[in-house]
């Protein structure tokens, strides 16, 4: 239940200001480069759904981590929606609210007998809010690579991404700023699965390769012991016989099967 707010123009889901109801629910999944949600908006209040229709209002997900700092508003008029992040930008606890915002001054929003005034970007339905715990702690037997990898955008402009090795706990991967923007709308829809080949394997392999040259101020990290434990508890070994793609391609549970498994999914999708 929401805890009531005294609004100037009544509001769905507050209290009993107007009747019907606006309950949204949402789930989640997990895994080493992404965090998805699947969200579905319950609404019964024909008013604001011919507003919905008509697009004058629009459903409203604010999406919230404060150990990261991370915070989105997504904006849909559909009645569901699907949202993936890359992992890293969501750690402990994610606050997840749910309103309905107007897109347009309405000079005569009548949702009872009454009119009132309200802007654009007024809140006319409150969903509540739910929260899921985004950290998993390090355990060998779970694969957690995006423990010890994070995406960032490079400050300067070049046509390659890169691997930076100037975090004690993170494999970075440097992306360049006009490949970054592409990078972060693949992650929000659904090709995460491609970005397992595409990013995160070569940079894996790099990082590899880095711990077999046997470097001390590689080798002494947090990452690269993580990384050496994870290949222990798989019966993997880092010597120099070992080939960096295969080992690179267990630890990704065969990236390259599941982007193709994406790909054909998609495709069956489109073809329906």
């Amino acid at each position: 239940m929401n805890n009531y707010i005294p609004y100037p123009y009544p509001v769905l889901g507050n209290d009993d200001d107007i009747s019907g109801h606006f309950a949204p629910s949402m789930t989640y999944s997990l895994d080493p480069i992404s965090v998805s949600l699947n969200i579905k908006f319950d609404l019964e209040n024909d008013y604001i759904r011919s507003l919905i229709a008509d697009g004058r209002a629009s459903f409203l997900v604010d999406i919230a981590c404060n150990r990261t700092y991370f915070r989105r508003s997504i904006k849909t008029n559909d009645y569901s929606l699907t949202f993936t992040e890359p992992a890293q930008n969501l750690r402990g606890k994610v606050e997840v609210s749910f309103y309905i915002c107007t897109n347009e001054t309405i000079g005569q929003y009548t949702p009872s007998e009454e009119s009132y005034f309200v802007e654009g970007g007024d809140i006319i339905a409150v969903g509540g809010n739910t929260s899921f715990d985004a950290l998993k702690e390090y355990d060998p037997l779970k694969a957690p690579i995006k423990s010890i990898i994070k995406i960032t955008c490079l400050d300067k402009a070049q046509d390659e991404f890169t691997v930076l090795y100037n975090d004690d706990d993170f494999i970075t991967i440097g992306i360049p700023k006009d490949m970054y923007s592409l990078y972060t709308s693949a992650c929000s829809g659904s090709a995460a699965e491609m970005l397992h080949s595409s990013i995160v394997l070569p940079a894996l392999m790099d990082a590899i390769d880095a711990i077999k040259d046997g470097k001390s101020d590689v080798v002494n990290t947090s990452w690269a012991q993580k990384l050496t434990e994870l290949c222990a508890s798989r019966g993997i070994t880092l010597d120099e016989d070992s080939k960096s793609l295969a080992i690179a391609q267990r630890l990704l549970h065969n990236p390259a099967k599941r982007a193709l498994d994406w790909y054909n999914k998609n495709n069956e999708a489109e073809d329906e």
